[in-house]
């Protein structure tokens, strides 16, 4: 539990060095004209180049959302193929059969041998 309790104090110290980070910043003098003239370019360009991104994310986002929904609804039901074959409903593998709590038949002598080497 002190672990946990460690974790939220840094969390809480995190936030409270932000917003004192964030308060400096924003009352720190804003430079000359030539500065300023500087960070709106700075913040024109940034603002384009969010633009181009969002942009593309928004057309790549539509084009998957579209091709999802063209798909057909039963797609990936049903039966499926491994290494063995085709393997559907009807056909489990011995390891499937047991119940929840049984385990396979060799299973328990290999685990108890690997355990005392």
């Amino acid at each position: 539990m002190t672990a946990l309790w460690v974790i939220v104090l840094c969390g809480a110290l995190s936030i409270v060095y932000a917003i004192w980070a964030t308060a400096s910043v924003m009352k720190a003098d804003a430079g000359n004209p030539r500065m300023q003239e500087i960070a709106a370019a700075v913040r024109e360009g940034a603002q384009a180049y969010l633009k181009r991104q969002y942009t593309t994310i928004g057309m790549v986002g539509i084009v998957i959302f579209a091709l999802l929904g063209l798909l057909p609804r039963h797609a990936g039901r049903g039966r499926f193929r491994d290494r063995r074959g085709a393997v559907g409903r009807g056909r489990l593998h011995r390891h499937e059969r047991l119940g929840s709590r049984q385990r396979p038949h060799r299973a328990g002598r290999d685990d108890v041998a690997r355990r005392r080497t």
